[in-house]
């Protein structure tokens, strides 16, 4: 029953995409089979991949990141059908098979130095022109010549048309297809044929050229609306990804913004009212600012005002009580004078009524 459900939750989202529906009703589906597929070819995507790219990426750089996943995937599969192929090669049947899979290696390290450096287009190049000169090199250098056998191997020239499909922009397919039915004509007709094999021309061309003429077509088509597709669904949730990401900011720009004008607001209103006690006279009002605040310089230069004014307002004050006191002092001394003089008058008053 699990195994049921899984393959037709597997086939809806593999409709949708062929039709051009990315819908949320499936993408929790999708994310959760990526993130399985994450887990799997964790190892893979840290030896051969790009860096996967932060959360605020280009879309462009989202898609050199996933592309850059996909070849290395595509890199490991290519890694171990060489690998298979390594006893024929030491079983010297042919011996260019032998020369083409080490250049097959040797381009597998190579690409895999591009595709880490992000240069995904030029690593899925070279391993699609490679592989397709690997096989055709392989197929035209038989040592028993042109037969049925041989014809029916053609059929392995469909993996070049695939890898292009999967590395390469979705037009190069087209290109790929007419190159390997291009071959099958040449091989048909300049390849020496094997011993016995002296079927009609007419049959030949039609077993060697036609029928892979039609498979490489077909196969062509099909991957170039398959891929077409679901790079148009990959597009369309990037955008949805990046439209919902700028809303977010958007939204989270908004509030901080409404918050700055409160606290802008709450702030003014505290210089004010500052100002207002000040003016009727209070000198020990401040305006109680911390520096996390907008008008925080504002607010230090008005305090550093105020505390210039109160220091004044008592250097006045005790300028006041200082002449007060001198005054009084001088008065006091005046009187005192005055009383002696009067006390000396006093004294001659006296001496001349004797």
């Amino acid at each position: 029953m699990c195994v049921g459900a899984h393959l037709n939750n597997r086939k809806k989202i593999g409709g949708s995409i062929m039709q051009g529906e990315f819908n949320d009703s499936i993408l929790p589906n999708v994310r959760l089979v990526a993130r399985k597929r994450r887990n799997y070819f964790s190892w893979l995507y840290w030896l051969a991949a790009p860096p996967t790219p932060p959360t605020n990426a280009s879309l462009e750089a989202r898609e050199i990141a996933r592309q850059g996943r996909l070849t290395s995937i595509i890199i490991f599969i290519l890694f171990l059908l060489n690998l298979g192929s390594l006893p024929s090669a030491f079983a010297g049947l042919n011996p260019a098979l032998s020369i083409v899979l080490i250049a097959s290696f040797v381009v597998i390290g190579i690409s895999i130095a591009l595709n880490r450096r992000g240069l995904v287009f030029w690593a899925g190049l070279l391993l699609v022109l490679v592989h397709a000169i690997g096989i055709m090199l392989n197929l035209f250098t038989t040592p028993s010549g042109l037969s049925f056998q041989v014809i029916s191997s053609f059929a392995i020239l469909i993996l070049p048309t695939l890898l292009a499909a999967a590395l390469l922009p979705s037009g190069a397919v087209f290109v790929f297809a007419i190159v390997n039915v291009l071959f099958c004509f040449l091989a048909v007709t300049f390849m020496p044929h094997a011993k016995g094999f002296n079927d009609p021309a007419s049959l030949v061309f039609v077993q060697g050229v036609v029928l892979p003429a039609i498979v490489q077509g077909a196969t062509a088509g099909i991957s170039f609306l398959w891929v077409s597709s679901l790079q148009r669904a990959l597009r369309e949730r990037d955008q949805a990804e990046e439209v919902a990401r700028l809303e977010r900011d958007l939204s989270m720009q908004t509030e901080v913004m409404a918050q700055q004008k409160v606290q802008l607001e709450q702030s003014i209103d505290m210089i004010l009212q500052t100002q207002m006690r000040v003016a009727n006279g209070d000198l020990s009002a401040r305006v109680p600012l911390n520096s996390e605040n907008v008008l925080w310089s504002v607010a230090g230069t008005l305090n550093n005002l105020i505390t210039r004014l109160q220091r004044a307002r008592g250097a006045e004050e005790q300028l006041e009580r200082t002449k007060s006191s001198a005054d009084w002092l001088v008065a006091m001394l005046r009187n005192q004078k005055i009383g002696q003089q009067a006390e000396r008058y006093a004294s001659l008053a006296t001496f001349f009524s004797l």
